[in-house]
């Protein structure tokens, strides 16, 4: 019952939050959200692995890993998101790329 209720509550907070302005922002990571669930992981493994094997000292920064990591798996996620997921939208861009330079 308990947890039927934590459910509702968490549901009802999810729709206020999502009425909110502030959060208008984040609307856009809805893009490539799935891109970032499926990459995070194998990205953040391979990036601990190669700085590992390059210098293990650089571990003791843990927390500038994280951070250096959370900018590059989003910059990564965008990459592949609007190059391999939406490949309509790549060709709109460069068709409209190439009516604005010619």
């Amino acid at each position: 019952m308990a947890q039927i209720l934590i459910g509702a509550i968490l549901s009802i907070l999810v729709a206020l939050v999502a009425r909110i302005k502030h959060f208008e922002r984040y609307k856009g990571v809805g893009g490539y959200a799935y891109t970032l669930y499926i990459f995070h992981f194998p990205l953040m493994l391979f990036m601990y692995f190669v700085i590992y094997h390059a210098n293990p000292a650089v571990l003791q920064y843990s927390w500038f890993m994280a951070i250096a990591g959370f900018f590059i798996v989003i910059v990564v996620c965008r990459f592949v998101s609007f190059f391999v997921e939406k490949p309509k939208q790549q060709r709109e861009y460069f068709r409209a790329l190439s009516k604005a330079i010619l």
